[in-house]
């Protein structure tokens, strides 16, 4: 079970990382 929730920890903080600026990025293009 700790194996199974370090990978889900991951993969969460993994796609707060790439997906949060690509958010950012495309707010700025949708607002400009």
């Amino acid at each position: 079970y700790t194996t199974i929730g370090q990978l889900a920890s991951i993969f969460y903080f993994s796609d707060l990382i790439i997906f949060m600026p690509i958010s950012m990025m495309v707010e700025n293009k949708m607002m400009k």
